[in-house]
């Protein structure tokens, strides 16, 4: 979907040029190891890289406060953080002594909380559940305090591990990226709930020499198109993680909200986490405070979020 996403936006900006302006795609690994865009983007080896802030913390410890928080703001309040509430300004001064401009990017759907083959409606149900996890995450952390394992499996192992009983409940991604990874064959229950990880947000990595030489026009028409199929992107998926979801219904899995309780495992988790992390890193203290109260503001205007 990436992919498809950044080769229609490639042929917009040709179009709209009248051929002046040519963008040539690539997908995954094909130019830079995947989770390494950034660095491409910096060093020449790509023009424009688009990557999400996780991948970012050798650099930036705290850099996946600009991918998502848990139990904060939705994708859209995510968007619209970096646009009027101040949040690529602080992005950009994140990178600035790098040779990339920030631009903003794709705001995507709510993970799915967990997939499993155990029914789970409360904390208690967690203990001794073997759950596979990215690593490292606020997810983890609650799980293991719930007395359950915390696996590491490579996303490309899933479906077997499910297979073979090395794990009974795994995250991974959006409906749609789980259902295109056949899920639905190897679990019984979906539980959703946008708390754990409300959002995956990318950003466009753009090479600054690249950038600079363009002439002004191409440069706005540039910053248009991000834009554009940045939210393009969220509808597209959105729409097919409904399709999902309905084809997992109609295979006979499970799909509800994930219980009350573990969400608010995951709330207490979570504060405790940004707390230490705000307390470690004076720059990560400050984009909390953005974040935090965006969200107020948010929230008091839209109780149930944007």
């Amino acid at each position: 979907m990436l992919v498809m996403s950044l080769q229609n936006l490639a042929d917009d900006v040709e179009a709209a040029s009248g051929g002046r302006f040519i963008i040539k795609t690539y997908s995954g690994d094909a130019v830079a190891p995947a989770g390494k865009e950034f660095d491409a983007a910096e060093s020449g080896l790509l023009d424009i890289g688009v990557e999400t802030g996780s991948w970012l913390k050798d650099r930036w410890p705290y850099s996946d406060l600009f991918c998502y928080r848990s139990a904060s703001l939705t994708a859209m309040e995510m968007l619209l953080w970096n646009e009027v509430g101040g949040g690529l300004e602080l992005n950009r001064e994140m990178v600035q002594d790098s040779n990339v401009y920030v631009f903003n990017g794709l705001p995507m759907t709510p993970e799915i909380f967990l997939s499993s083959t155990e029914p789970i409606n409360s904390p208690a149900d967690l203990k001794g559940m073997r759950i596979r996890t990215a690593g490292g995450g606020i997810d983890g952390v609650a799980f293991e305090e719930a007395g359950a394992s915390v696996v590491s499996v490579a996303g490309g192992e899933v479906y077997e591990s499910i297979q073979r009983g090395v794990i009974n409940a795994f995250q991974y991604s959006s409906p749609s990226m789980d259902y295109s990874n056949a899920f639905y064959e190897i679990v019984d229950y979906v539980y959703m709930s946008p708390v754990r990880q409300p959002t995956d947000y990318h950003y466009y990595y753009v090479n600054r020499d690249s950038y600079d030489e363009l002439p002004a026009d191409l440069q706005a028409l540039l910053q248009l198109a991000l834009r554009r199929h940045g939210m393009q992107f969220f509808m597209n998926q959105a729409l097919e993680d409904t399709v999902a979801l309905a084809f997992y219904k109609d295979y006979g899995v499970t799909v509800q909200p994930m219980a009350t309780s573990v969400e608010d495992l995951l709330r207490d988790v979570a504060e405790g986490v940004y707390a230490d992390l705000s307390a470690q890193y004076p720059f990560a203290k400050r984009v909390i405070e953005s974040q935090d109260a965006f969200y107020a503001k948010i929230r008091e205007a839209f109780p149930s979020g944007l």
